[in-house]
């Protein structure tokens, strides 16, 4: 794991699979959202964000992701 200036480990990603991401005025189809912690980390197309190494997928067909 990676240690960061106070020791603390950094907490591992999770990779969201929704089948629509709704980020405030559009709803996007084929988008994942990157969270590590309580921050979001990256949100996009699948085919342009990195799955981070070790990152938890959930797989959410048929929900869609909206902004708190």
């Amino acid at each position: 794991s990676v240690v960061g200036a106070l020791g603390a480990a950094e907490p591992a990603a999770t990779v969201l699979r929704p089948a629509l991401v709704f980020d405030g005025e559009v709803a996007h189809a084929g988008w994942v959202v990157v969270v590590r912690g309580e921050k979001i980390e990256a949100a996009g197309p699948g085919a342009d964000i990195a799955v981070p190494a070790n990152a938890r997928v959930v797989e959410l067909a048929g929900a869609t992701l909206l902004p708190d």
